[in-house]
């Protein structure tokens, strides 16, 4: 295997974010959005990077671009989706990509456009390879007795 996992994402709903504002989501799973930082880092506890990024944007009536990026241990990844002013759709960052380690803090940040009133985001996503050593996964049983 290649380690290649099919996806991150962060799908919560549709979440409206107002203009000129920056918060964050966490890499994975469902929930809110906050604009602490701290509070919606991950460490997945696997190295790999994190490539392909996706957001899928249904309402935007910001009137400047805006951004989502990847954020590594508080400061800006290389993934950067820019979404244009205006506009609904999906928007992509297939040219960059992220080198994670086991212990690294991810998340995804959200910059509005200055301009405007609110974006809204179905969901966004990664795509995610994995880096040897590769995890092995154990499971363990009980044996039953006849």
């Amino acid at each position: 295997t290649n380690g290649l996992m099919p996806c991150l994402d962060y799908d919560g709903g549709t979440f409206n974010i107002a203009a000129n504002v920056t918060t964050y989501m966490p890499i994975s799973g469902r929930g809110n959005t906050n604009t602490t930082e701290s509070n919606l880092k991950t460490q997945l506890g696997v190295r790999g990077l994190l490539k392909n990024g996706q957001a899928m944007v249904s309402g935007n009536t910001v009137t400047a671009t805006s951004t989502v990026r990847t954020r590594l241990n508080g400061a800006n990844g290389t993934v950067a989706i820019s979404i244009t002013a205006s506009t609904t759709g999906s928007f992509e960052d297939t040219s960059n990509v992220d080198t994670f380690q086991a212990t690294d803090d991810l998340n995804f940040q959200v910059v509005t456009g200055a301009t405007g009133t609110t974006l809204s985001l179905r969901f966004v996503k990664l795509e995610v390879q994995l880096l040897p050593p590769l995890p092995v996964l154990l499971h363990s049983y009980r044996q039953r007795r006849v």
